[in-house]
């Protein structure tokens, strides 16, 4: 039962973000509607229909032999009814053959009825294509509005983009993350990529990622995670690096909420990117130096680390949900836990601690002091929120006691 009681806790949300989901697609595709005039074909067709069907009703409610109505006692409304879903069926071309005027009048407005029926429905049929085919055109370049939520953002684009998006679909085991990807490279290039990583239901906005209006169709206020990383396309690392922190901050006044990571190619610019308030960040070749020398001093070190991140080993470093049995025991517990039931090795805890709010710091019956500390704190900028950090304790002492918060770290193939 309780089993049960889980699978439907997890069923309701995704079906409420679906929901949203269609809801937003279904408001970008009636303000397309809107711009394509079809509202106005519409109308058009609905006066047409009701127009010649009260001329027909003028003209043939005065033949009693008419086979225009079931029953010639029936009531008004009930003959306009009738009078309409010949006009219906006269317009569309389809011509059922039970309901016939009989009438010189009725037949001149039959004629007119069908010639005007042809030409709105061919351009009521030629707009529905032109809204489908503009909204692919679009998608294909690029250049519509984004619905979905939750996704992570790839913005820029370098060398190192394709084995970045191998890497998610590694992790992506459950197939549910849409990545969407913001840069102004080729089609062909984007096309090529969408294929390949099917898995990762790959989106593609074109254009300037460090634009607001562009992170904007990349829906960029719902996103949980953006990816920065140095384009290719910018002259200069100054100029790469500027950029990502441009990007950074825009995405940040976007969505306080989102989680961005960061790849920085100069040492002199991380301090800059870190008051950005960037998650965390990656430095090109921080461990370069590292590792050459490991292959000189300490030949193995380096061929271990290659193996468990290459990601087409069965054998990776991941962290997973510690059991609550464990929540109150010594950290050493896991180590036999992990290598019995799991075939993995335990190599650490790894804990995601809770920002830093305001209310942390105020006392609880709201001074003057405490008014004075949060406009200074919102005179230098600062929300009283500083970025969730991720500690992790390497091989935990034996005294160290489990918290709920933990997650373990592990090698070996896929955990539970």
């Amino acid at each position: 039962m309780a089993a049960i009681n889980l699978q439907f806790q997890d069923f309701f949300p995704w079906l409420k973000e679906k929901a949203q989901n269609l809801s937003l697609s279904a408001r970008d595709t009636l303000s397309e509607v809107k711009e394509s005039g079809l509202f106005k074909v519409i109308l058009g067709i609905i006066v047409v229909s009701i127009v010649g069907a009260v001329a027909v009703l003028i003209f043939e409610v005065k033949r009693p032999d008419n086979i225009m109505f079931t029953d010639q006692h029936e009531s008004w409304f009930e003959k306009i009814l009738e009078t309409i879903w010949w006009a219906v069926i006269t317009m569309t071309t389809v011509g059922y053959g039970d309901k016939v005027p009989i009438t010189h009048g009725g037949r001149v407005v039959g004629i007119l009825m069908a010639f005007s029926g042809v030409a709105l429905v061919s351009i009521f049929t030629a707009t529905v294509s032109s809204v489908l085919v503009a909204r692919k055109i679009k998608e294909g370049k690029g250049l519509q509005n984004l619905s979905v939520k939750n996704h992570i953002l790839i913005c820029g684009w370098n060398f190192n983009v394709e084995p970045l998006m191998f890497s998610l679909e590694m992790f992506n085991s459950d197939r549910k993350t849409t990545v969407v990807m913001i840069n102004e490279m080729p089609e062909d290039t984007i096309n090529d990529i969408i294929l390949r990583h099917k898995s990762l239901n790959v989106k593609f906005v074109r254009g300037d990622f460090g634009s607001e209006t562009v992170l904007d169709r990349a829906n960029a206020k719902f996103a949980k995670s953006a990816i920065v990383v140095p384009d290719a396309t910018r002259g200069t690392i100054s100029q790469a690096d500027e950029k990502t922190l441009l990007t950074v901050l825009t995405l940040k006044s976007i969505n306080p909420k989102i989680r961005v990571f960061a790849h920085v190619l100069d040492q002199n610019n991380v301090g800059h990117i870190r008051r950005a308030n960037v998650n965390d960040l990656i430095l090109s070749d921080e461990f370069s130096s590292f590792l050459l020398a490991s292959h000189v001093m300490m030949p193995g070190v380096p061929q271990f680390l290659e193996a468990v991140m290459d990601f087409r080993k069965l054998h990776k470093i991941q962290p997973v949900s510690i059991p609550p049995e464990f929540v109150g025991k010594p950290a050493p517990e896991l180590h036999d836990y992990f290598r019995s039931s799991q075939k993995a090795i335990f190599l650490g805890i790894v804990t995601e601690e809770k920002p830093l709010e305001v209310g942390d710091i105020l006392s609880g019956d709201y001074s003057y002091l405490d008014s004075f500390i949060e406009w200074k704190l919102k005179q230098a900028g600062r929300t009283g929120q500083e970025r969730q950090t991720v500690r992790v304790l390497i091989n935990p002492a034996d005294d160290y006691i489990i918290d709920k918060k933990d997650r373990a770290l592990v090698l070996g193939e896929k955990v539970n």
